[in-house]
């Protein structure tokens, strides 16, 4: 179990390239054949996966904070990924969401196998996974789930995997954003709750992505 007092000892944080917004693989030059044209589509989808091939040893688990909306940079961020997971609020929009990126990774995984068997390839590749969603801001009365975000909730378990522990709504992590500290280190019964309920979180994903 890590010891949330000496996290700051273990993890460490990369922030993104707001050019990456600009990465697409509509740029990419045109080949004369599909063989050709396959093999850079492969190489864009591999972009992220070098990136971490040469600091991936120096860590337990690297994650990867990607917005839901498809597009090449999502791509590349599946492929190079043994797991997804979704961070959702259970209201419809987070369902329709949930649906595209599983969607999404399951045309990934279709198109490294059509591309391995066109280039008659013996490409190392194992499909990425959809690991489930993980409820956040959650609202509840009297210690249950409020009646729409159970329902919510209960759709988005037809649609995929999903977490059984889910992080509540509350002040404890507004403060520890105001006080740029993980709410473990927040004071207030409602912190002490959220925090207890990311540590069984943390315990959960940690079983599902091993």
């Amino acid at each position: 179990m890590v010891d949330y007092r000496t996290w700051r000892e273990c993890i460490d944080v990369i922030v993104s390239d707001p050019r990456l917004s600009t990465v697409t693989a509509d740029k990419l030059p045109g080949a004369q054949n599909i063989r050709e044209n396959n093999k850079s589509l492969l190489r864009h989808l591999q972009v992220v996966g070098y990136t971490l091939d040469h600091i991936k040893e120096n860590y337990d688990y690297i994650l990867i904070d990607s917005h839901p909306e498809v597009s090449d940079v999502l791509r590349s961020v599946i492929y190079s990924s043994d797991y997804c997971v979704s961070p959702v609020k259970f209201d419809r929009q987070s369902s329709i969401g949930v649906a595209t990126v599983i969607g999404e990774i399951n045309n990934v995984n279709a198109d490294v196998e059509l591309i391995r068997n066109s280039m008659n390839s013996d490409l190392q590749y194992s499909d990425t996974e959809f690991a489930g969603s993980m409820g956040m801001m959650a609202r509840e009365w009297g210690g249950n789930l409020i009646r729409t975000e159970n329902f919510e909730r209960n759709r988005l378990r037809r649609i995929g995997k999903i977490f059984e522990t889910y992080v509540t709504e509350g002040d404890g992590l507004r403060n520890a954003l105001l006080e740029r500290s993980p709410v473990h280190d927040v004071s207030g019964p409602n912190a002490s709750r959220q925090a207890d309920q990311f540590q069984r979180l943390t315990s959960e994903f940690l079983r599902a992505c091993p």
